[in-house]
């Protein structure tokens, strides 16, 4: 499980999505940030290298991550 810290987030709707290395979706949550972290499941992953992306709107955020 990967854990997104949205305490730090101003509230409201977030997407958070995950892509593989070659660019294809693997998954995607609509989330509310209420100041909370939200568990992103990794079980059905490959392990490797993936990109998770947090969007609100025009705010994107990209992060790399590794699931074993």
């Amino acid at each position: 499980v990967l854990q997104v810290d949205t305490r730090n987030l101003p509230s409201g709707e977030y997407r958070i999505d995950v892509f593989n290395v070659s660019g294809q979706l693997m998954s995607q949550k609509i989330i509310n940030a209420l100041g909370q972290i939200e568990a992103i499941p990794t079980a059905g992953l490959v392990p490797g290298a993936y990109l998770l992306r947090l969007s609100q709107g025009e705010r994107v955020t990209v992060v790399r991550f590794v699931a074993q």
